[in-house]
């Protein structure tokens, strides 16, 4: 059975996030990507949120392309 005991910095972000909701409601962005949580962060955001459903398009897409094919000439 695994081990459900939670960190000391989970339970110090889970905390804080309650906290957050004290003020009866917050700004919670989200992010796209790595690099859209990023300029979150850097904006100031205490949270961000994702979802699979911003980001399973470019997922797909690197699926979807045709491999890259090279010649070589014998």
């Amino acid at each position: 059975m695994p081990d459900l005991t939670m960190t000391a910095a989970a339970a110090d972000k889970r905390a804080t996030f309650r906290r957050m909701h004290d003020s009866g409601f917050f700004i919670l962005p989200n992010a796209w990507d790595a690099g859209s949580a990023v300029r979150l962060t850097d904006a100031g955001f205490k949270a961000i949120a994702s979802t699979s459903s911003r980001t399973q398009p470019a997922r797909a897409r690197s699926r979807t392309r045709a491999p890259s094919t090279s010649c070589s000439a014998s």
